[in-house]
């Protein structure tokens, strides 16, 4: 179960998102901010490159599906040797 704090910052972000990706039929490249804990950071989203995984993303966005979720990142690189 998310904690409370948790779960209605990431409402947040996914109406930050829903608010920010508006399919562009220009095929201009699009920048969706996601706001965190920790700070925010922006993500280009770029249609020319990626047509189909950019409207897909934009339309789980739009539904609703990011919502009560979170984000993490996986790396192998680690500077401490842990």
């Amino acid at each position: 179960m998310i904690p409370r704090p948790r779960a209605a910052l990431l409402t947040v972000v996914a109406l930050c998102l829903l608010a920010m990706l508006a399919p562009s039929p220009a095929q201009t490249p699009s920048i969706a901010r996601f706001t965190t804990v920790v700070g925010d950071f922006d993500v280009l989203l770029n249609s020319s490159a990626a047509p189909i995984t950019v409207s897909n993303f934009v339309r789980y966005a739009s539904a609703g599906l990011y919502a009560n979720t979170f984000f993490h990142r996986s790396t192998t690189y680690n500077p401490f040797g842990l």
